[in-house]
């Protein structure tokens, strides 16, 4: 057998090259003369292809040998076009003829069917492998027999396969002297003459320069539908081929002839030519992408499509169960956040039913489900109004309840929390479909958090705080959209999509995957300028403490250098100006010199290389050396024991004394030495004294008094409350802490950034 070897001229250098493949020997002629018509506008040629079976031994066929072959070289050479052809061996026509069409750096490739569309371009046939992701441009010829090509009929819908099926049967026409007819289908321009006047418009915006061009005609053409004034027509006038444009490119689309030009090849009477260009390069690389995922994750058999429906369907409704299921856990939500309990926010998280409503808005939306979708929208707007009232009401019955952490927290949202929410929605919509994995259900309510923002917002409406109400509002919006799209993702993943033909479905999950892109591009940005200010704000406090720590380290390292004084408290106060002002409190037995305290300020100023304005506060001390205590030892009286007849004894009497207590001698120190004469009593190390300060910056607010550094919470002090405040300090969370006493006594510990002085 004869396989001529495949050109490999640079595009530039060689004629523009189509690829017929042929299969069934009564498609063969018609398809070679539209290739042959097609190759001969543009100078180019022919290039044949067979496909073999597996089994046919190669080596022994000819050309003649295959009739589809033959009849088609014969009608292009007999057009006087060039023309070759290749013999190829496969099991699956679709993928070799793509590979040849790669190969053989094809521009244009025809294919054509046998029987009906419905057939020809079903998952996994040959129509399907190729337009799923054509290798160039592709034309598909279907209908009856093909007499002649001088008169075309091109429908006009703006799309770009359409504008391509324009430009090949113009220049097929202006090579055969044949017309072409561009119509326009509008569905109100019966009766009306200012409707049709405006169709004429539209068409002849959308035709542009080629309006001019001299082989074309334009025509309005009124009708109910797009493909019923398209076959309309088709059967009214002498019309030898119709040129249509595949209607739809979407990533998702499964349909490769889209429902305009697939409902008009079945219905015409006239042959149907279905143009469709070559992707972008980006979208190829979605499509492929797609499919990819696709073919991994498991596809749903209609009976358990069916059951996820019902199932979804039922927690989209609006009912009263659902209703008092969110206020209950909006309730225990709002207590949990001013508790400031975690774990009574994650029980309010696992009660409430919200997830079910969004996840029907994306199936909603994958479906193409109006009703769904509306219904999902309703119920979902709904569980959102009482959740906000039910956490104002709970607000408002706890009128003096500061903002804990687990308020603050929900305040701010960022990029995280939207990926949170994807992966949740993800999570949850395959939980769903799949039964094996349903009981991870519960996790997923816990990481989508739906409830909680809602009452953070209804708590910030009962304070008056706009910047808690609208922040976690947006967090609640985020979680919304992203849980929504990410479902509806993994639906289209499982096989959930609107049934083929369904214009209006389709168009409803094109516009909704749109909606959502949009809305999750602008959450995007929106979080990413809140992250980046969090950010910022972020590097200010670590930069600002780290500012504070320094100035400690440096007032503690000058005032150790001074003889007998210990370092009790470093306030620093108002740093905004020329001057920073700093109040140090140290413990002294004596009174320090006054050149003493400007050499600590000079030292001071210089290792800050900064301006110091300095308040030295020195609290007097009193030290003394351990001391042992004397011991008093009472002396017993002996008594004398007389026998019979004996003189008594002289008497001695003994009078108590005190036994001798060694004489002490004590170092002398700052304050007093005893002396011998002197009973010297035991002296208890000072306590230290506190310095007194004011809560300062917290404003409206309060400030949390803790049991410990970032700990349970016992107190609340407003601002200018008075404060003891002692030495101690902890350092926890990049916060520095000290421990205080309030008026009443209590003590506890407190951020040192909220302190100033008196």
């Amino acid at each position: 057998m004869e396989t001529p070897a495949v050109s490999e001229t640079p595009q530039a250098e060689r004629p523009f090259r189509v690829l017929l493949a042929v299969a069934h020997p009564d498609t063969a002629p018609r398809l070679a003369a539209v290739a042959a018509a097609t190759a001969a506008a543009r100078e180019g040629e022919v290039l044949v292809l067979h496909v073999m079976r597996e089994g046919v031994q190669r080596e022994s066929s000819t050309r003649a040998d295959f009739a589809a072959l033959d009849r088609a070289v014969e009608t292009v050479e007999a057009a006087g076009v060039a023309v070759d052809y290749l013999l190829r061996q496969g099991t699956d026509v679709g993928p070799v003829i793509r590979r040849v069409a790669l190969e053989s750096h094809a521009d244009l490739l025809l294919l054509g069917w046998h029987g009906p569309p419905e057939r020809a371009t079903q998952p996994g046939g040959v129509l399907d492998a190729v337009l799923t992701s054509p290798p160039c441009e592709v034309l598909v010829l279907g209908g009856e027999e093909l007499e002649e090509l001088k008169q075309f009929l091109v429908p006009v819908g703006g799309g770009p396969n359409s504008s391509r099926a324009l430009e090949m049967a113009l220049d097929i026409a202006r090579g055969s002297g044949g017309q072409v007819t561009a119509c326009y289908v509008s569905r109100n321009a019966g009766g009306s003459e200012q409707a049709l006047e405006e169709a004429e418009q539209r068409l002849q915006w959308l035709l542009g320069e080629r309006a001019t061009d001299p082989v074309l005609q334009t025509k309005v053409v009124p009708a109910s539908s797009p493909p019923e004034g398209i076959v309309q027509e088709a059967a009214e006038g002498a019309y030898d081929l119709v040129w249509m444009g595949a209607s739809q490119e979407a990533v998702i689309d499964a349909d490769p002839f889209g429902v305009i030009a697939r409902r008009v090849a079945v219905e015409s009477k006239v042959p149907v030519v279905v143009v469709k260009r070559r992707m972008p390069v980006a979208a190829r690389a979605l499509r492929w992408a797609w499919w990819r995922v696709f073919n991994l994750l498991p596809t749903l058999t209609v009976e358990e499509r069916r059951d996820v429906q019902k199932e979804i369907y039922r927690g989209a409704r609006p009912r009263v169960d659902f209703s008092l299921m969110i206020g209950l856990s909006a309730a225990i939500a709002a207590l949990g956040l001013l508790l400031d309990s975690p774990a009574v926010i994650i029980g309010a998280m696992l009660v409430a039913p919200l997830m079910s409503a969004i996840v029907g808005v994306g199936l909603g939306v994958v479906l193409g489900g109006a009703e769904l979708l509306r219904k999902a929208l309703w119920t979902g707007l709904q569980g959102t109004l009482i959740a906000i009232a039910v956490g104002a009401v709970v607000g408002l019955l706890v009128p003096d309840a500061p903002p804990g952490h687990q308020i603050l927290s929900r305040m701010r949202p960022g990029l995280l929390d939207l990926g949170v929410a994807l992966a949740s929605g993800a999570a949850g919509a395959y939980a769903l479909c799949r039964k094996g994995v349903s009981a991870s259900l519960a996790g997923v309510a816990i990481a989508a958090a739906l409830v909680p923002p809602l009452a953070v917002s209804g708590i910030g409406l009962s304070m008056g705080r706009w910047d808690i109400m609208s922040g976690a509002f947006l967090l609640f919006l985020t979680n919304f959209v992203a849980i929504a799209s990410a479902g509806g993702l993994i639906f289209l993943l499982l096989g959930f999509s609107p049934p083929s033909g369904q214009r209006a479905r389709w168009a409803i999950l094109r516009r909704g995957v749109m909606g959502e892109a949009a809305l999750l591009a602008l959450l995007a940005l929106i979080l990413s300028v809140l992250s980046l200010q969090a950010r910022a704000e972020h590097r200010e406090a670590a930069a600002e403490e780290g500012e504070r720590q320094a100035i400690y380290a440096i007032v503690e390292e000058q005032v150790e250098r001074l003889p007998n004084t210990e370092l009790e408290e470093v306030v620093i106060g108002d740093d905004s100006g020329e001057a920073l002002e700093l109040s140090i409190a140290v413990r002294s037995p004596r009174q320090l010199a006054h050149q003493t305290v400007l050499d600590l300020q000079e030292s001071i100023a210089t290792q800050l290389q900064r301006t110091v304005a300095l308040k030295l506060i020195v609290i007097p001390t009193t030290e003394l050396d351990p001391l042992i205590p004397p011991t008093l030892t009472p002396s017993m009286t002996p008594t004398a024991t007389r026998a019979h007849g004996e003189e008594p004894p002289p008497t001695e009497t003994a009078a108590p004394s005190r036994t001798p207590t060694p004489t002490v001698t004590h170092t002398p120190t700052a304050t007093a030495t005893p002396t011998a004469t002197e009973t010297p009593e035991p002296t208890a190390t000072p306590t230290p004294t506190p310095v007194p300060m004011v809560v300062s910056g917290v404003g409206s607010s309060r400030l949390n008094l803790r049991a410990t550094p970032g700990g349970e919470v016992i107190g609340r002090l407003q601002e200018g409350a008075p404060l003891d405040v002692f030495k101690q300090r902890e350092v926890y969370e990049t916060m520095v802490w000290a421990l205080v006493r309030d008026e009443e006594g209590q003590m506890g510990w407190v951020v040192t950034s909220f302190l100033a002085a008196p």
